[in-house]
């Protein structure tokens, strides 16, 4: 029989009760050693040393709860906690991007170095009062720790959006090509194939990985990529040799125990060994929902910005049968039956047993509220915002159905073998056919939302500035905003222009500026770093400056004000020049990097902050010649918010 397993917690010790179904960490000490002294992450038990273990897996996944079931993770804590993972391992897959994807490519490498069992830690210690099933289970779960595993575990997926179905066969087979050999000494050839081919260079590429053990697996320095996954995966094992660590809480069920068998009168936990496969359908309709709520959401913000149209679904109306249905009074005759059955065997015991599993069935602990959901119709939504409200709503209703029935399957899993039982929520593919279906607005009316780009600004635009916003990629610019420029106000024209929109992506988060002086008299180059940005570094003008100034911005904060400093400095006689930039965070940490206040005249500030709560300092834009003439700032939304968002890319300050 395979071993059950639950993914280690710093908080897991031998001995506590465990709920094999939610995966929630139950009563300390329900099981100790014989001497009565509490079990805990020191024992007296025997360890067995056992050969290092390594299973390598890879292949295409369709549904997330594939990944969820290869991680022995819960599906209902994943429901509950609304992640694919439930707070633990494997919280790290990103539902919606799993969803759009066309390729999804698990792999997986799992090491094992030893078993500890704790083999003396088998009487059970019951509590009083304790006896009847549903409240056994509350307290005690259907299970205890008797054991952990040690070693280690990679889990990563690569998820790749393509552009047509042959490019998603080519790449298949390339990925295919490529990690096949991996737990045998991977091809590196046949992984920078898949790197270089052409169809993976135009399809979205994400890679996300998480591990257990093996220590520091990857150079600081090398980003994730198809090639560099393939050796760490090959060499994961031998990684895991030299730095092991706990992974699995091995679980054993309380009727394995003698002592627990010799306990007057019989308890019987709740058996959830027939809910898994009930539960991991349930898992993959709410990670569709979730799906579904962001796409609303981008309806309607789009839709409130003028992007897009909004036309009636022409759907039939879609005909369920009430939930209310599946709660019908069967299910008591068959609870009744169930005890004559057993007062049969056990006349002795029938009367007690009735009493306790009538309590079971009807406490508020034995059940989940019976709120009454409304049913959903199955008519299409209006083409409005109004309707998107509505299916704002309903979607949310769906999701809390599933949660509900999550609540009734740990209340009493013998429901979810009931072939009669249908799913609490009506199918998703039906769900999302009743939105209002969104179409791109003309290209006309696209250009015409142009021109909200700069007619509230006060200075008139540089001609470089005008040319670059004629061209500027409008579903980009949607999640910046430009501020006007500080500096040389003439109809003078700089040589050059530049500007970091074309290498920043809204989500991306400054994580250090860098200033070069010249002269420590004006700015003549600068560099700015970046957290989750294809570019790790964007950078303008020389850089061999011995005066800089530097700003580290900490991992958990942001920048949401600038100031540009501009004015004359001598060696440019009547024009202004930039010379310093201050800067202000989300946690009111500060800096000023430029030059001394004091040897510029004519100063000019050009004070700006962030939007909205949500948005922060993503770069500049500038004109210059021998110097920074001109230099605004940007600003990006780090969230796709639905409630702040702003289709402006040049405002005033």
């Amino acid at each position: 029989m395979a071993m059950n397993v639950a993914p280690y917690n710093t908080a897991m010790r031998i001995g506590q009760g465990f709920n094999s179904y939610t995966h929630e960490i139950c009563i300390n000490d329900a099981v100790v050693v014989d001497d009565v002294r509490p079990g805990g992450d020191h024992f007296s038990g025997d360890t067995k040393q056992i050969s290092q273990i390594v299973t390598y897996c890879t292949r295409h996944v369709t549904k997330m709860s594939d990944v969820t079931d290869a991680m022995n993770i819960s599906a209902a804590l994943s429901i509950k906690s609304a992640t694919a993972g439930g707070g633990l391992s494997g919280s790290y897959v990103d539902s919606n991007k799993f969803k759009e994807s066309d390729i999804n490519f698990f792999v997986q490498v799992q090491v094992v170095n030893q078993t500890i069992m704790a083999e003396d830690v088998t009487k059970f210690q019951p509590i009083p009062g304790v006896s009847d099933g549903g409240t056994f289970t509350k307290v005690y779960g259907d299970c205890f720790i008797s054991g952990f595993v040690e070693g280690g575990e990679l889990d990563a997926i690569v998820s790749i959006k393509t552009t047509d179905s042959d490019t998603s066969r080519d790449i298949k087979a390339a990925l295919e090509a490529s990690f096949g050999k991996g737990g045998v000494g991977a091809s590196a050839s046949a992984s920078v194939a898949v790197a270089n081919s052409k169809a993976l260079q135009n399809s979205e590429t994400t890679i996300t990985v998480n591990w257990n053990g093996g220590g520091d697996i990857k150079a600081p320095g090398e980003t994730w990529s198809i090639e560099t996954l393939t050796k760490v995966a090959a060499a994961f094992p031998t990684n895991v040799a030299a730095c092991p660590q706990r992974t699995y809480a091995i679980l054993t069920k309380y009727e394995n125990l003698r002592s627990y068998q010799l306990i007057q009168p019989k308890i019987s936990p709740l058996d959830y060994e027939i809910a898994g496969y009930y539960t991991n359908d349930l898992l993959d309709l709410m990670m569709a929902y979730k799906n579904i709520w962001k796409d609303i959401h981008t309806r309607a913000v789009a839709f409130e910005f003028d992007q897009i149209t909004l036309e009636k679904a022409d759907t039939k109306h879609v005909q369920r049968q009430s939930r209310r249905r599946q709660r019908s009074p069967k299910p008591d005759y068959d609870f009744i039956e169930d005890l004559l059955q057993e007062g049969r065997l056990e006349p002795s015991a029938a009367t007690k047993d009735v009493i306790e599993r009538a309590k079971t069935r009807h406490s508020s602990h034995g059940s989940a509220p019976d709120i009454e959901y409304p049913e959903h119709p199955g008519i299409p939504y209006d083409a409005d915002e109004y309707g998107l409200e509505k299916a704002k709503k309903d979607c949310r209703v769906e999701m809390l159905k599933i949660v509900q029935e999550v609540d009734e399957v740990n209340s009493n899993p013998v429901i979810a073998l009931r072939p009669d039982r249908e799913v609490p929520c009506i199918n998703p593919a039906i769900f999302r056919k009743l939105l209002p279906i969104a179409k791109d607005k003309p290209q006309k009316d696209a250009q015409q939302a142009k021109h909200q780009l700069y007619e509230a600004v006060k200075k008139p635009l540089p001609g470089n500035i005008k040319r670059w916003l004629s061209a500027v990629d409008q579903k980009k610019s949607v999640d910046f905003k430009m501020t006007e420029f500080c500096g040389d106000h003439s109809e003078h024209e700089p040589p050059i222009f530049g500007c970091d929109f074309d290498k920043v992506i809204n989500t991306a988060i400054v994580s250090k500026v860098e200033v070069f002086l010249k002269d420590k008299k004006y700015i003549e180059g600068y560099k700015l770093s970046f957290r989750n940005n294809s570019y790790a570094e964007i950078n303008h003008g020389p850089l061999t400056s011995p005066n800089v100034k530097k700003f580290d911005v900490d991992a958990n904060d942001k920048i949401t004000a600038v100031t540009l400093h501009a004015g004359r400095v001598g060696d440019f006689g009547t024009t202004k020049v930039i010379y310093g930039i201050g800067i202000a965070t989300a946690r009111a940490k500060s800096a000023y990097l430029g030059a001394d206040h004091n040897l510029v005249t004519e100063p000019e500030d050009l004070l700006s902050n962030a939007p909205h709560m949500n948005w922060s300092f993503k770069g500049l834009w500038y004109e210059e010649g021998a110097a920074f003439d001109r230099m605004g700032i940007f600003y990006g939304r780090d969230a796709q918010d639905p409630v702040e968002h702003s289709v402006v890319l040049y405002a005033k300050s």
